[in-house]
């Protein structure tokens, strides 16, 4: 269990630890995933994992995702595992990739260059005329403006549609909408439909959802969550030319056909309140890899969905402990073959079964709005959450038939009114049958209730070289999610996985996680290694206090690698080589402009440097909001802006690694030499535990 006193002592802990790795799941997840696995040396398998953390970390995920395509290794990875955010990014790679080839129409068959195509915004007044002069070089736009603006002929007629309509769709509770605006407030951030759908639809929702238990889906912001992912991510643009000449798009885009005009998007559907998705079927993804892999041998990454399936649903999981009531079998995977978790077992085939879409595993996987949520830890406030939610039809959770109860049962459940539904499931003898028949339903929510890093799935798949995007809310650098991964990993039965987690570039970092439940602060992620800014870390067998262990030298081929990318900056450094500090000037006088040649690595990118620069910077003696923004606030009030931003800090951060990443993976030995003496580098000079310290942008911090 997850409680922070070390691993697993008592035999309930032990017994369903031990049922998260069975010889009957590995068995039937290596049977049915074989197809879809190229094939080369297990040592070499690498995968991408995805984290959770809304609309900032599908941002940041986005980026990860085209840096890795900028150096021709995205298509090679074996597995993306995604979780909540995270998969909002491998729904917009899946989808764009798979649709050309699995529905009819001319959709543009696109490539990843495609896709992860964009422009550098060019902040006139924020930038210095000699970084104006180099932005205008590359294929450039204006700030607010979707379309390129470059004056070279190689970049004029770029097609820039996919990072385009991203960048516009932001706000997840206002589907279809496009609008450029750098921020948006509650009343145009979230969808009319929504709010009046909540008010017609709060009392009756109570009919068969707390009078009686029908696990239906009622909510009207749910759907409108669930519409946001899908047209923001999955959408295709029919024609780009209406991005190359309008500024501020603030219209609700149409639904089309072939024949449409060029603002139209195909797979989308009229709606008379919002336009609706047309969402991936598992059918489809299930035949669009196999498709891709037919054509080169080679295919796309297998991909994994990561929600959490707790013991207890509704109301019968307020009263329980929080994070105490989490082992590792309560994630729940979702794949185009199976499906499953170790405290329910694992089904030979897609959660189709259960009329579940793709984007319905998305949104399940990223259900944040929940009463079974387990990162409270006080059951009083789960209660209040869960009560609140409940009352306004605002639980975003997903309910599916347990697939161990039979249908008979369920069929009786339906008639039973409260209080008599709790009796039901009652008469289980066995501990693993009370597990699995407890409820008629299992209740899928946000994947970050339990391993929000989506990594647990690729270590169970052999994994041995993870790229993690790590872009979790964490202003204070608690790091709360890689030491609960190291956590998880304690409580993994002997001889199952590789168990001890090292981080050579964090100060400390052992001693730091196990106590950082209690931490306030912990790293300083406003003091980040700006020559090498991706941590790395490993996964060994056995625990050591040699340093040559820390530092993650000599790794066996079953031993694993982490290269953790993470929303982090140097304020330091940025103000004392990209701000011109001449008074009354303010300008970031140098910044990293991707697509020229010879650019300084350690300088923070365009896009996101005048993004820091024209929110502020520090106010008052804190630290600057990005890249650290709130979950909620990014998720609820996003903006192109901001994506950018989170996005181009990802994709500079993982081109440091890509070499290292292509000779690993290609069993050179020269990748594993780079990667220890980067890693000896890191713990010479780690990141330390002195909590957020920052340097203000400018001796006055009135506005400029």
């Amino acid at each position: 269990m997850v409680n922070g006193e070390g691993e697993a002592g008592s035999e309930e802990k032990a017994r369903l630890e031990a049922q998260a790795f069975t010889c009957e799941e590995r068995r039937l997840r290596e049977h049915l995933e074989r197809p879809f696995m190229p094939e080369k040396a297990a040592p070499s398998t690498w995968g991408i994992a995805l984290s959770g953390g809304g609309s900032k970390a599908s941002a940041f995920a986005i980026g990860v995702l085209a840096g890795l395509s900028d150096h021709g290794l995205l298509d090679k990875a074996d597995f993306i595992s995604s979780v909540s955010g995270g998969g909002y990014a491998a729904y917009f790679y899946y989808a764009h990739r798979l649709f050309p080839h699995v529905r009819a129409g001319t959709r543009p068959l696109a490539g990843n260059d495609d896709l992860y195509r964009d422009c550098v915004a060019l902040e006139s007044g924020l930038v210095s005329k000699e970084v104006k002069e180099q932005i205008v070089q590359v294929n450039h736009c204006e700030r607010l403006q979707l379309g390129s603006k470059a004056e070279k002929p190689e970049f004029k007629q770029q097609d820039i549609r996919y990072q385009a309509y991203l960048k516009c769709s932001q706000d997840m509770l206002r589907p279809g909408a496009c609008n450029m605006d750098t921020t948006v407030n509650w009343k145009k951030g979230i969808s009319l439909a929504s709010i009046g759908g909540t008010i017609l639809t709060f009392i009756p929702s109570w009919v068969p959802n707390a009078i009686f238990d029908w696990g239906w889906s009622t909510s009207p912001s749910a759907r409108s969550y669930k519409d946001g992912i899908g047209l923001g991510f999955g959408a295709t643009m029919a024609n780009p030319d209406p991005y190359r000449a309008s500024t501020y798009q603030s219209r609700t885009r149409h639904c089309g056909t072939d024949s449409s005009p060029g603002d139209a998007v195909h797979d989308c559907r009229p709606n008379m309140f919002d336009p609706d998705p047309v969402p991936m079927t598992f059918d489809e993804l299930r035949t669009g890899l196999l498709k891709m892999r037919g054509q080169d041998g080679k295919g796309l990454p297998f991909w994994i969905m990561n929600a959490a399936a707790p013991k207890n649903r509704t109301s019968a999981a307020w009263l329980t402990r929080g994070r105490e009531d989490i082992t590792n079998s309560d994630m729940f995977e979702m794949t185009a073959v199976s499906h499953g978790s170790g405290r329910y077992g694992y089904v030979s085939a897609s959660p189709a079964i259960h009329d579940m879409s793709v984007l319905d595993a998305v949104a399940a996987s990223a259900a944040f709005m929940d009463g079974a949520q387990l990162v409270y830890k006080s059951p009083l406030v789960r209660t209040l959450a869960g009560l609140g939610l409940n009352a306004t039809n605002a639980d975003w959770g997903l309910d599916i038939a347990n697939y161990n109860v039979s249908t008979q049962r369920r069929t009786t459940y339906r008639f039973l009114p409260f209080p008599l539904y709790y009796l039901d499931g009652t008469s289980a003898t066995t501990p693993e049958r009370k597990d699995r028949e407890r409820s008629v339903f299992i209740r899928l929510i946000d994947g970050g209730n339990a391993e929000n890093l989506g990594v647990y799935s690729l270590l169970k798949r052999g994994v041995r070289n993870v790229v993690i995007s790590d872009a979790a809310q964490d202003a204070h650098g608690t790091l709360a999610d890689i030491c609960g991964l190291r956590q998880r990993l304690l409580n993994t039965p002997d001889r199952v996985l590789p168990r001890h987690l090292y981080v050579p570039g964090l100060k400390e970092f052992v001693s730091h996680c196990e106590s950082y439940q209690t931490a306030k602060w912990a790293y300083n992620i406003y003091g980040w290694n700006y020559t090498y800014p991706v941590m790395l870390g490993c996964i060994r067998k056995n625990s050591s206090s040699d340093p040559n262990a820390e530092s993650c030298e000599g790794l066996g081929d079953d031993e694993i690698r982490l290269f953790i990318v993470k929303p982090a900056i140097n304020v330091s450094h940025f103000v004392e080589m990209q701000l011109d500090k001449r008074p009354g000037i303010r300008q970031v006088s140098a910044c990293m402009v991707r697509g020229l040649p010879n650019q300084d690595p350690s300088l923070i990118n365009c896009d996101s440097a005048t993004f820091l620069r024209a929110n502020d910077g520090i106010k008052s003696g804190r630290c600057p909001l990005f890249p650290q923004h709130s979950t909620v606030f990014v998720t609820a009030n996003s903006s192109g802006t901001i994506f950018t931003a989170y996005r181009e800090l990802a994709r500079q951060y993982v081109a440091t690694v890509t070499p290292m990443i292509r000779d690993i993976t290609q069993g050179q030995r020269s990748g594993i030499a780079e990667f220890e003496r980067v890693a000896r580098e890191q713990l010479r000079v780690p990141v330390q535990r002195s909590g957020n310290v920052c340097r203000p942008f400018y001796e006055s911090t009135s506005p400029s």
